[in-house]
């Protein structure tokens, strides 16, 4: 048996899988350490860059700062390794992501000096977690219920790392989440790398949507939130659960991208901003407190300063309530790392700004609006004298002298604005 930790960087899907994997791994009879394990497992990212760059680096910080380590890189960044780079990193093992749930077995076969033949990435099969008690690794319990991306936009390396779509099975997904109830969770996100197109491969015969009613209508979980999904893939049987189910987390993470139909179409994004508009502002109008956020890309090829001037006028007309900004991260092996116009880091850092300040502006006035409107907040943790956590519309709410309540949800009042949320009290 081994002491062993999990860097993850990244994705919540890469968070998802590393929890998965230190579970199985515990049940093995392995040790969690945070310092002078034995084994390190990277569970690495490669959306952007940079990202690929630093779960690089972290194996080479690693390997100097403890002797005699083992380290296994795996993830999208390890999937994108040339045998050459593999060569230089002097890993003990790398493990693409059709391999993940495997790690065990990989781990205890290097111990014990016996080789295992990694498979090539499975595009049929949803990868199973297989360990019988959810790890108490955090207060919300995220649940990955699908894999993989057959979308292709330019910009995004991520399809060419994980394969097609692939669904997990809805009996696999009522079983973690009783899994979770059992362990004491409140709350489960609902993740996925392409979310909205659970059940593609199936040809849609179940949906998201029958996910998220099936969990509803067998298990007790008290809430369940959802990660990002596709504005195209917000379906009508979806909003009517949010309508009729106080257990549906009031907050829904659109990714935009662009608010210009000429960038949308260079990005192969499979709509047009009059789209997005109508969808948002009839989600407003149906659940005045459903906090809608957005992920926008700043200084992608061929954007012009009118171009991005379009993007902040649109962006600032819709009742969104924050903002994911990002400045475009050119990728060997997309569509746009070949493109012309390619925008300069100066320009990309100037637009940025631009936009983040225009989003904390979006978000400034939804907390306003939150102000003296209790809401129910499963608090999280405790820093600096105060309890904090996220209320139904993902707002963080902080308390003072809350008490003995963490992994609670409790009736809170909002005062003020503080911080990055807002200040309330116990109702």
């Amino acid at each position: 048996m081994a002491k062993f930790f999990v860097h993850t960087l990244g994705c919540k899907v890469n968070q998802v899988e590393s929890d998965g994997l230190t579970a199985m791994l515990l049940e093995r009879g392995h040790k969690l350490a945070s310092a002078d394990y034995e084994v390190a497992i990277i569970n690495g990212c490669a959306v952007t860059n940079a990202a690929e760059k630093k779960s690089l680096r972290l194996i080479e910080r690693i390997k100097q700062q403890i002797p005699g380590v083992k380290v296994i890189f795996a993830g999208c960044a390890a999937e994108k390794l040339t045998p050459q780079q593999r060569e230089l990193l002097h890993c003990d093992g790398v493990v693409g992501n059709g391999d993940k749930h495997r790690l065990p077995d990989i781990l205890d076969a290097m111990l014990t000096g016996q080789l295992i033949q990694a498979n090539e990435a499975d595009e049929v099969v949803f990868p199973e977690y297989a360990f019988e008690q959810y790890p108490q690794l955090r207060t919300r319990a995220f649940i990955k219920i699908q894999d993989g991306c057959d979308n292709y936009c330019s910009y995004c390396i991520i399809p060419y790392l994980r394969g097609g779509v692939r669904s997990r099975s809805i009996t696999s997904i009522l079983q973690e989440v009783n899994a979770v109830v059992a362990a004491g969770f409140k709350e489960i996100v609902l993740t996925g790398i392409h979310l909205g197109n659970y059940g593609k491969e199936r040809g849609f015969e179940v949906r998201l949507h029958d996910v998220v009613e099936c969990i509803l209508q067998q298990t007790t979980i008290e809430r369940i939130r959802l990660g990002s999904i596709e504005s195209p893939e917000i379906s009508e049987q979806l909003l009517k659960l949010f309508e009729r189910e106080p257990r549906l987390c009031r907050h829904l993470h659109l990714p935009l991208q662009a608010g210009c139909d000429v960038t949308l179409r260079q990005m192969n994004r499979n709509y047009q901003t009059n789209d997005y508009r109508l969808l948002v502002e009839q989600i407003t109008r149906r659940f005045p407190d459903m906090a809608i956020t957005a992920d926008i890309i700043v200084g992608f090829p061929g954007e012009t300063d009118a171009d991005f001037a379009q993007t902040c006028a649109f962006v600032e007309q819709l009742p969104l309530t924050g903002l994911h900004v990002f400045p475009f991260s050119r990728r060997s092996g997309t569509v746009a790392w070949s493109m012309p116009q390619q925008i300069d880091n100066a320009k990309k850092k100037l637009r940025a700004k631009a936009m983040t300040e225009l989003g904390a502006t979006l978000q400034q006035k939804f907390l306003l609006s939150c102000i003296n409107v209790s809401t129910a907040v499963l608090l999280e943790s405790i820093a600096d004298g105060f309890a904090y956590g996220f209320s139904s519309n993902y707002q963080k709410i902080y308390l003072h002298e809350a008490g003995n309540v963490l992994g609670e949800i409790c009736l809170v009042k909002p005062l003020a604005i503080y911080q990055d949320g807002l200040r309330g009290q116990l109702v």
